[in-house]
Parts: C-alpha cells; sequence; structure tokens
C-alpha cells in the first residue's frame, strides 16, 4: 500500500510541474476551497430573524384609524392581520364606533373611518317620509357613514357580516319619554334601498338617553337612527250650557283610555281647560293640539261637577264631529236643586278684593314709618302705604284679579329691612290668598296669630273633629240581587262602594285627625288588591287631610294640614268603591251584614249577600262530581306577588261530590299560565272531610296552618302538570276517597301593573277533564274625593326686629365616622385628623378671596371629635381698605381609605368643603369607609419563540371595562375607562384605585369586576392572564378579577424566517471551515515556493 502511495504522489508530482495544468488546478482548488468554506462557516451565522420594530396598534384620532409608522417589511405581516379575526375602531366628535370581524372578512389591509353623512337631509327627509305612512314622525335624527378604506383610500365591503357597536360619549337626551328609537340602512347610499334594521338591533339607554347600538351588516355605508313619535293630533269639543248648569266656571278634562279600561288625564298641556259661562252664546269652543297617541281612545269630562251626567256622548273629537258635553237632570232633581240657571241669569260678577297689614315688633308693639309697596305681575307698582301706630293694621283694597307682590321697602328707624315678601293672589270672586316667600339669609319671621303671652302646647285631637252629613254603603251593581238583598259577586269583579260627606268642625287644627273604623267583616281592598291605599280628601286640586291604613284596627286614619287654619265652613266627601268581604271572617256565601263608625259616630246596619261563585265539577264517568276551584286571593302591586289558591275534591257531599270505591289511577292536574307572571312557589296540602269546612271555604283564603304538606305530588315545571296518585285521596275517616287537596301557588308580576291569568285542568285517566280559568288585572281605587270652603279674608302681621349688628360669631366642628354602608362607626382606630380653617371674605360688590385662617388643626377621640371656635370675625376691612363679611370653612387633610364629604345646618352635603361654608353654626366633616379596590396592569413582550423581551418605543392602548354582577347570576358589561396608554416610560405597569366593589344598579345592590381589553396591535397576538386563570386566555372576560394583577402578553408573529440552521453546534462548522482555508493556503504557499 506504501509503495502505492508513493506512486501516486510521484504521478501527481510530476503532472502539476507542468505548466498549463498546474494553472487550471490552482484556480479550481481556490474555488473549491472558499465554496466549501462557505457552506461550513454560513450556517453557523444564520439566525432567526424576530419582529423588533416598532408597535403598530390601531388607535382612536377623530374619524378615521391611525397607524404608528412601521417598517416596509411588515407589510405582508399587515395583510396575514387583517385575514385573521380582529376589531377596528374609530371615533368622530361624540361617537365611537367598533367593528369586530372574523377570519378572511378583508383581503387586504383596510382602516375604520365614521364621518356625518354629508347630505344628512335627504336622508332624514326620506325617512320622514316613511314615518309618515305609520303617522309617525322625526323628533331627531342622525345620519352617519361608516367605511372601511384601503391604503389607497378605496371603499370597499365585508366579505362577510360583522358586528358594529356605536357608543355615543355623552348619551343622546330623548325629547320625549313616549317616543320610540328607529335605525335604518341606506344600502349603497341608496334612497330607494332602506333596510329598517330596529328589530335587529340592541339600543341601550338609560335616565339620561341613548348610550349605545349594536348591529351585525355585510354591507355599508350610510345608516340613519331616528327618535320617533306618533304623529300628534287635534281634538275638538263643545260645551253646550242650558238651564241645568249651576256654576259659571267650570272644568273640562281631556282623559285617555287605559289597557285595563279605566281612564286617566291626557299627557298634553292644557288637559284641563276652565271656561266660562257666556252672556248670551249657548256654546263654548274648546280644542286640544298636539296631542300624542293618536291610536289611543279619548273623551271628555266636567270635572267636580254634581247632579249630571259628566262625559261627552257624541262626537269623536274630530273637527267635523267634535265631542259634546250637555248637562242632563232628571225631573226629580230639578226640583231639589235650588241653583240652576234660568234664561234670566247673568254672569257674576267679577269681585275686587283686599287684605290687611299689620307691623309690629318682637313683642308685638305696633311700628310705624314703614313703606311697603304692592306690585301687579309686571312688575308695576299699584300702592304704596307707609304703616302708621293704627293697631288695626293698613287695609289694602280695590284689588282686582290677579297676582302681586308685597315687598317692605323701607324699614321702621332702627330696625332690620325685612328680606322676605308675600305673593298676594285675587281670585274671580274677590277672594284673597297670600303666600309667605322666604328669602336667604332672612331677619324675618312670619306672624301666624295676634295674641301674645305664654305659649301653650296644645295636644293634637284624635277624634270629636268632624260631623258626618251623610253616608252610603252599596254594591257597584245596584242590579245584583240575591234573596230580595242587595248582592256582591266578588269573583266577578263587584265591590262594596263607601261614600260619606263630612263637615269640618271649626275648631280643628292642623294635626288634628279623626278615624274611620271599618266593620272586620268588611276589607278596604276587596278580595285581589292588596296595595290600595287612602285617598286624601280634598276640596277642589287641594288636599286637605292625608290618610293612612291601620292593618291591626282594619281603619282609616286621617289628618288634616295647614288648610284648616285658613279655611272655614269646610264639607269634604269621599267614596271608596273596591271594597268587599275580608276572606277571613266571611268564609262562606251568604247574608252579611256591616256597620262602620265614622269619627266615633255608629253608622246605619247594612246587609249584602255575598256571593263567592261556585266550583267546577267533573263532567261525567266514573269521576262525576269531583270538584275543582280556581281562584285569585290577592294581588300585591308594591312587592308583586300573587297568591293563588285551588281546590280539588272539594266537596263534602258524600253521596255525589266524590268517587268512592270505584276510584282508580291517577289525577292530572295542569296549570296553563297565560297571565305575565312566574311561578316562585307551589305547595300541596292534604285536606281530609272532616277539615273541609274549615280550611277549604267559599272565600279561598288560603289559610294552611294545621294542614299536612304532602311530597309525594310535585310540580313538574317543564310539563307545567301535578300527578296525584289515587291513594292519597283515601280518607281513613270516611274509608272513602274523600280527601281533598289544597294548592298554594305564589306568582310574580313581571312587572307592576301586569295581568295574572292561569287556567287549571284536572284530568281523569284521560277520559274526562275539567278546566278553570281565573286572571285577574290592574285594579284601580275608584276612588274620588271633593269638597267646598269658604277663604278667610287675611290678616297678615309682619314683625321686624331691632338692627343689631354683631361682630363676632362661633363654628363648631364635629366628626361622623360612618361604615361601608352608612352606619355609625362605633368607635374608629383612627384617634386624631388634620384639617385647616379657611376663612372666605366676601366685598360688597361679591368678589370671594379665601385664606387659611387656622391650619393643622386636630380633632381627636379625647375630645369627643368636636371643636369650638369662638370670637370669630363676622366682618371687617381687608387691605384694600373695602368693608368684607366673613364665613367659614373646614378643609380635612385626606385620609386613606376614607372619602370625605362636609355638612352644614343648612342642609349642604357636598364634597366641596367651601359649599359648606357658613358664619355661625355647626361643620361636620363625614367621613365614610370606601368599599374599593385597586387593580394594577401590566404588560409583557415575547418574541415568536415566546422569549421575553421588551419595547422601548411606541406605545399600546386598551379599555378597562366593569362587569356588573346580579344576584341572579345576570351579567352587564361596561366601559369603565377608554383609550387608556401603557408605555416603556411607565415601566409597562399602571395601577387603578379606588375602584368600586358594589353598588346599585336597576334599582339592585350589584357587585363589580374588572377585566382589560387591549386594542389589537399588528403584528402580535394578544392574551391575558390574572389569578383567576393560570394559563393564558384570549378572550378578555375570562380573566376579570376584583383585585389583583391584569397581565397583557403580547407574542410576535412571525414576519421572515432564514433557513434555521444555527444553534449550538456552530463551533463544529467554524473548526472545519478553517482547517480547509489553512490547508488551501499551505498548497499555495508550496507551490509558490516549488516554481521560485
Amino acid at each position: 500500500m506504501k509503495i502505492l502511495w508513493e506512486r501516486l504522489f510521484k504521478f501527481v508530482q510530476q503532472h502539476f510541474r507542468e505548466k498549463k495544468t498546474a494553472k487550471i488546478t490552482m484556480v479550481l482548488s481556490i474555488i473549491m476551497a472558499f465554496g466549501i468554506s462557505y457552506l461550513l462557516i454560513l450556517p453557523a451565522i444564520t439566525l432567526e430573524t424576530d419582529s423588533q420594530e416598532s408597535v403598530l396598534q390601531s388607535v382612536y384620532n377623530q374619524s378615521t384609524t391611525v397607524e404608528q409608522p412601521v417598517q416596509e417589511e411588515q407589510a405582508e405581516s399587515q395583510l396575514a392581520q387583517v385575514q385573521s379575526a380582529g376589531s377596528l375602531f374609530a371615533e368622530h366628535e361624540n361617537i365611537t364606533v367598533q367593528v369586530n370581524y372574523e377570519e378572511h372578512t378583508f383581503e387586504q389591509p383596510v382602516r375604520l373611518q365614521v364621518l356625518p353623512s354629508e347630505d344628512s337631509t335627504k336622508y332624514n327627509d326620506r325617512v320622514s317620509s316613511i314615518l309618515e305612512e305609520n303617522s309617525q314622525i322625526v323628533q331627531q335624527a342622525h345620519s352617519y357613514e361608516l367605511s372601511f378604506l384601503t391604503g389607497s383610500g378605496e371603499k370597499i365591503e365585508p366579505q362577510k357580516e360583522v358586528r358594529v357597536s356605536f357608543t355615543f360619549k355623552n348619551s343622546i337626551p330623548v325629547e320625549k319619554s313616549s317616543t320610540k328609537w328607529k335605525f335604518y340602512h341606506f344600502k349603497n347610499n341608496d334612497l330607494d334601498s332602506v333596510e329598517d334594521l330596529t328589530d335587529k338591533t340592541e339600543i341601550k339607554a338609560d335616565e339620561t338617553g341613548l348610550t349605545s347600538i349594536e348591529f351585525s351588516s355585510d354591507s355599508f355605508f350610510n345608516y340613519t337612527l331616528v327618535e320617533t313619535a306618533e304623529k300628534p293630533i287635534t281634538l275638538y269639543a263643545r260645551k253646550e250650557w242650558n238651564e241645568f248648569d249651576s256654576d259659571d266656571v267650570i272644568d273640562i278634562e281631556l282623559q285617555v283610555q287605559n289597557e285595563d279600561g279605566s281612564w286617566r288625564i291626557a299627557e298634553v298641556e292644557n288637559a284641563v281647560q276652565s271656561i266660562e259661562a257666556p252672556d248670551e252664546a249657548t256654546s263654548t269652543q274648546l280644542v286640544w293640539e298636539n296631542v300624542a297617541n293618536s291610536s289611543a281612545t279619548y273623551r271628555i269630562i266636567e270635572r267636580a261637577a254634581t247632579n249630571s251626567e259628566l262625559v261627552n256622548k257624541t262626537g269623536n273629537g274630530s273637527k267635523e264631529d267634535p265631542f259634546v258635553l250637555t248637562r242632563e237632570v232628571t225631573e226629580a232633581t230639578v226640583l231639589m236643586d235650588s241653583f240652576l240657571r234660568s234664561a234670566s241669569n247673568v254672569q257674576i260678577a267679577e269681585q275686587s278684593g283686599s287684605f290687611t297689614l299689620k307691623k309690629v315688633n318682637e313683642k308685638g308693639k305696633v311700628l310705624a314709618g314703614a313703606v311697603f309697596t304692592l306690585s301687579d305681575s309686571t312688575g308695576k307698582v299699584m300702592q304704596t302705604i307707609t304703616t302708621t301706630n293704627n293697631s288695626k293694621g293698613t287695609v289694602f283694597s280695590n284689588l282686582t284679579k290677579g297676582t302681586y307682590t308685597l315687598r317692605e321697602t323701607k324699614a321702621p328707624e332702627g330696625y332690620q329691612l325685612l328680606n322676605d315678601y308675600y305673593e298676594i293672589r285675587v281670585n274671580h270672586y274677590g277672594i284673597v290668598e297670600a303666600k309667605y316667600i322666604k328669602s336667604t339669609n332672612s331677619t324675618s319671621e312670619e306672624k301666624i296669630s295676634e295674641s301674645r303671652g305664654n305659649i301653650v302646647i296644645r295636644q293634637p285631637k284624635v277624634e270629636n273633629v268632624v260631623e258626618v252629613l251623610k253616608y252610603e254603603l252599596t254594591s257597584t251593581r245596584s242590579d245584583t240581587k240575591k234573596d230580595n238583598e242587595d248582592a256582591v259577586w266578588m269573583t266577578s269583579g263587584e265591590f262594596i262602594k263607601l261614600a260619606f260627606e263630612l263637615k269640618v268642625k271649626p275648631d280643628t287644627q292642623p294635626g288634628d285627625s279623626f278615624t274611620i273604623k271599618l266593620d272586620s267583616k268588611l276589607s278596604p281592598t276587596g278580595i285581589r288588591e292588596r296595595t290600595l291605599p287612602p285617598i286624601p280628601l280634598k276640596v277642589g286640586d287641594t288636599v286637605v287631610a292625608t290618610g293612612r291604613y291601620d292593618e291591626a284596627t282594619n281603619s282609616f286614619i286621617y289628618t288634616f294640614n295647614d288648610y284648616v287654619r285658613r279655611e272655614q265652613n269646610i264639607k269634604l266627601s269621599a267614596s271608596y268603591a273596591t271594597m268587599g268581604a275580608d276572606l277571613k271572617n266571611v268564609p262562606y256565601s251568604g247574608k252579611q251584614s256591616f256597620t262602620n263608625v265614622i269619627d266615633g259616630q255608629v253608622q246605619p246596619l247594612k246587609t249584602f249577600y255575598i256571593d263567592y261563585g261556585a266550583s267546577r265539577e267533573m263532567p261525567g264517568g266514573v269521576a262525576k262530581g269531583l270538584k275543582i276551584r280556581n281562584q285569585v286571593a290577592s294581588v300585591n302591586r308594591l312587592t308583586g306577588e300573587v297568591e293563588r289558591i285551588i281546590y280539588i275534591n272539594n266537596g263534602n257531599d258524600l253521596s255525589r261530590d266524590y268517587v268512592s270505591s270505584s276510584l282508580w289511577s291517577r289525577h292530572q292536574i295542569t296549570l296553563d299560565n297565560q297571565g305575565q307572571t312566574d311561578i316562585t312557589n307551589l305547595e300541596i296540602f292534604k285536606v281530609p272531610n272532616a277539615l273541609k269546612h274549615t280550611y277549604m271555604p267559599d272565600s279561598m283564603h288560603g289559610e294552611t296552618d294545621g294542614l299536612e304538606r304532602i311530597t309525594s305530588a310535585q310540580y313538574n315545571p317543564q310539563s307545567s302538570t301535578i300527578i296525584i296518585e289515587k291513594d292519597e285521596f283515601y280518607d281513613a275517616a270516611t274509608r272513602k276517597y274523600s280527601n281533598g287537596f289544597l294548592i298554594k301557588i305564589t306568582e310574580k308580576l313581571r312587572v307592576p301593573t301586569a295581568a295574572t291569568n292561569m287556567t287549571a285542568t284536572w284530568g281523569f285517566t284521560g277520559w274526562s277533564s275539567n278546566s278553570v280559568s281565573v286572571s285577574a288585572s290592574v285594579v284601580a281605587s275608584q276612588a274620588e274625593s271633593a269638597g267646598e270652603a269658604e277663604r278667610k279674608t287675611p290678616v297678615i302681621t309682619i314683625s321686624n326686629k331691632k338692627e343689631v349688628v354683631p361682630t363676632k360669631t362661633s363654628i363648631t366642628v364635629r366628626k361622623q365616622w360612618l361604615n361601608e354602608d352608612g352606619s355609625e362607626i362605633g368607635e374608629p382606630t383612627i384617634s386624631s385628623i388634620t384639617y385647616n380653617l379657611n376663612q372666605i371674605s366676601t366685598t360688597e360688590d361679591g368678589t370671594k378671596t379665601t385664606t387659611v385662617y387656622q391650619a393643622n388643626q386636630t380633632l381627636t377621640a379625647a375630645e369627643q371629635w368636636t371643636k369650638r371656635y369662638d370670637n370669630l370675625p363676622i366682618s371687617g376691612v381687608n387691605e384694600a381698605k373695602q368693608k368684607v363679611s366673613y364665613a367659614y370653612y373646614v378643609e380635612e387633610v385626606s385620609l386613606p381609605g376614607y372619602s370625605v364629604r362636609y355638612l352644614n345646618e343648612s342642609n349642604a352635603d357636598t364634597v366641596n368643603p367651601a359649599e359648606a361654608a357658613i358664619v355661625k353654626g355647626i361643620l361636620t366633616i363625614k367621613n365614610q369607609k370606601l368599599n374599593m379596590t385597586s387593580i394594577t396592569v401590566n404588560k409583557q413582550w415575547f418574541t415568536a419563540d415566546k422569549q421575553p423581551t421588551d419595547r422601548v418605543n411606541g406605545e399600546i392602548s386598551y379599555d378597562l371595562k366593569q362587569i356588573v354582577h346580579f344576584d341572579d347570576g345576570r351579567k352587564i358589561i361596561k366601559d369603565y375607562l377608554s383609550g387608556e396608554a401603557l408605555n416603556h416610560t411607565m415601566n409597562w405597569s399602571r395601577t387603578y384605585h379606588e375602584l368600586p366593589k358594589k353598588g346599585k344598579e336597576e334599582g339592585e345592590t350589584v357587585t363589580y369586576s374588572y377585566f382589560v381589553q387591549e386594542h389589537p396591535i399588528i403584528g402580535y397576538n394578544t392574551s391575558y392572564q390574572s389569578k383567576n386563570n393560570e394559563v393564558d386566555v384570549t378572550t378578555p372576560e375570562n380573566a376579570a378579577i376584583v383585585s389583583g394583577i391584569i397581565t397583557i402578553r403580547n407574542v410576535s408573529t412571525r414576519k421572515y424566517v432564514l433557513p434555521n440552521t444555527g444553534g449550538p453546534g456552530v463551533i463544529m462548522y467554524y473548526l472545519l471551515g478553517v482547517i480547509v482555508l489553512l490547508v488551501v493556503a499551505g498548497g499555495l504557499f508550496y507551490k509558490f515556493n516549488l516554481y521560485s
């Protein structure tokens, strides 16, 4: 082998010596050497390229989406981004738009733009024409053009349907409470291609107005949001005057019908119009303009009229056929009416009024020298008088109908000027009413009595304050009779009506009261409604006495107000038309006698036949005679609870009312709930035959104490059925299937005015069934009150205090500690607080200056959290020699964990301490523990290999969102803070303090949690981490927390990658490449020496 290698070497050596061959060989060797080195060394220095350039994120800026600059090689990444799911944002003035889209919705990068429509008038006119066809009008309209723009500004459509959200920074106020919102889409801005998206749009509003809308669409560009209202109408009426009209001035009221058939005053500006009888004409025209709800039913009535038919009988309210109101009186009534109008009657002439003014000092001594002016409603001075020493006072007389103002313009010498004034009203009949108006910083007091001397405290009277003039207890259906007695069919909407007329005794004072003691067998609310309160007793529209119901004594207790001080000869009348028999005290149908006591005066006895109706029976077969009964026992509109009672087999006649030995199989009760209620509880009680008389009376009062509750029969909400086995009917005492069942159902009204309606069907082995359907709608109180009185001519007594100018004052500072729920803290853990006592100086021209009067004051627990400051100046002179007055307030040094409010004795309750400033009195610093939490938002950056990295430039934005948690499991997500930012300067971290943990929403106590949602960043995938999830989540809501840290994690997406041949073995490749280069270099050196 050795010899072979030696020969080969000599052969090669011989050829290299040949000049031409040697040159070729040298060139080839160099090329081969550098080629091998390149292949070996280059892979060792080839690395994966990561996205280290600037952050690219869509952010809000006016009406377009603005993107921060990026390098050109990111264009491919942008395309990849839009082909995946994401969100776009845009805003303009008051509107912010968010569009969420699925993957492959756009084929190229786009930005979102929202602008007001260029020609909104044409869209609004088109919408108006559409609404006009449905008798609706436009209250307000807002048109927007929503576009997706490419880099070149071209508008394109999405390939798929996207979800769009409009949020209004300042809610759009609602013009009218009865209006509705509609949402229209003009496809391709074509006026003839209008799509009504209202039913597909989620429109959100609160008490301030419209806040946001959400909808889905796959075509753009123009959208119009419209607040609509029913087109108003004009109603016409005519009052026909005749000899039976005894009043010269009457009120005509326009009413609209409710859904339940009752009537209410119409929601129109001049719903009640006062008209006067004409001297010669026989009719008066009335017009109501801008009446809403043209589809409703309207009528007119004459208010507070007696002895007549009040409601219009003819006309439909149109101009061609107006409502006509004519008083009709029977012949018998005419004979009793001594105030009838005759053809020779003339209208009562307008009367003038007068009042007396007395001016006294603090001790009641008459003061002379005070000047008073009486001005009319335009400010024109009508009379000016100067008081004298006359103890009878000074009279202002010859006052025509109108409103006047009485002011003191000059005080007697040595006395303070009266800042308060009186409003004087004179009506058509010359009756004068004086109303005392108290001004700020008043130095006067109102005198309500001319008596002087020691004050005796009078205890309010509770009886002997009224005299009963008339009393009636009748049925609301006079034609319902049974056994020669007035009857009340309690289950068919009939009630007992109580009516009375009273005269108030002359010595009755405000605060006095009287009692209407109802018979124990009489219920003030009938059989269903449990929350119809006593009506106030009125004279005209003025309340004279207010009532309350005392359940313990079954009584109405009425208390008089200040009206009885000003009026005399007061007569009051009232009627209650929804009373009925008490279900527990009148358990069975039959005759019942009732008597009531009014202010100690026993009223006549009245007998009714109370009829609760009968049970239904099974129609035939082996179940013939089995009874079923279904009744609404009560409806409580305050709590929304409905109690329903169902009887099964409530008969107790063993010969026919139930099946004995032939009963077999099972019984099924099916409940068909057709009302606006939800069943919240259902209980079934077994009633043996011996107890049926007590527990299953006709009144169905629902008493169950002492009954056995059975569990073998349960309500199945899916099938709405109750299955009762045959054996449950067996009564060991009778040895027959005579047990009855009492089913008590509790329902919840979905809305306070909802109706309840449920059908109970009893089926037996599939052969026969019997249904009982009972409903209950809203029962209006149907109570009325009216009255009359004579106005006393007022004597106005005004006192003046001597002018005493104090120079010093005193102020007390107190501390109040409250828990999170507002309750008092017994012993706070804080031992002292610090505050400044500040002084506000006010010049005569109103210029205010604030200075710290005493700094770093303390309140301590040892001082009982109270400190008094005496000898504080009230007035003085400032550095500019101007007279100033002083007021004082305190400002606390902030306490961590507590909120602060400032209170004074003038009912100020504010977070601004200066608003609670006072001259004298008590200042209270109220600290309440904060029910707050804090959340930190961190930002983490990762390479495409999920290696941590950092960013020193750029900024990201996100929204802090709040989740509202209700007790029933509902959740609402709100934008708490929008457009929040993080950057490197902030160390990519931000903490939010004093975030509420609890609050009130929709009248309920709720809890809050929080999460963040980052605005999409092109070139990065986003996930979130919090203490609630150990792994990354891509849905922001899943990272919601109450307190703690939320981390936004951004992982770079790959943009371009060179061949991945690098790695830990690069050293070997370096060595091989160097060796090859050395060998080639050595060979060349050897060759050079050989030739040399």
